[in-house]
């Protein structure tokens, strides 16, 4: 499951700007190790227009314990037709796309050891987020837009919307 973490400001838009982090936590003998394990990026390189989720294909975990439950399935017909049966009930991962204004590569994406910090893999345009969960794919692009358009428009400084400021 993903986290977001805030991980520093940027000043690149002209005035302060939270950067986040995405880091995903391993869950099973079936992760892939060459996966990028952290995104980074500041909410005003992201196109708002571009946040969105779809429905992806069969969550790989689930296909991966079938087949370690039946090692030899391709050979019997028998076992093809309870595949195509478990596939109808197989549950299917969500994807959350988005990109950089421009597909500038500004999401930097990196991976990290155990026993060693994380380490910069590189830099991209877009990015992806699997999900095993709709609604929290659903609810976190709609945090995401949220910010992302909250934090794209520059700040009102007019007098009524400091609230620190004695009049």
């Amino acid at each position: 499951m993903p986290m977001v973490f805030t991980t520093g400001v940027t000043y690149r838009n002209g005035y302060p700007e939270l950067t986040y982090s995405v880091v995903f936590e391993g869950d099973g003998k079936h992760e892939q190790k060459d996966y990028p394990r952290y995104m980074s990026f500041a909410l005003g390189d992201i196109d708002a227009s571009s946040i969105e989720a779809k429905e992806g294909g069969y969550d790989p975990y689930a296909l991966s314990e079938f087949w370690d439950k039946h090692p030899k399935c391709e050979a019997s017909p028998q076992c093809a037709r309870e595949y195509l049966t478990f596939l109808d009930s197989a549950p299917k991962i969500t994807e959350v796309q988005f990109h950089t204004t421009g597909l500038k590569p500004l999401i930097e994406r990196g991976g990290c050891l155990e026993t060693v910090a994380c380490e910069l893999a590189d830099t991209a345009g877009d990015a992806l987020i699997l999900f095993k969960n709709k609604d929290r794919a659903d609810r976190f692009v709609t945090a995401l837009a949220y910010a992302v358009k909250l934090i794209g428009e520059p700040p009102n400084l007019s007098s009524s919307t400091r609230p620190f400021e004695n009049h």
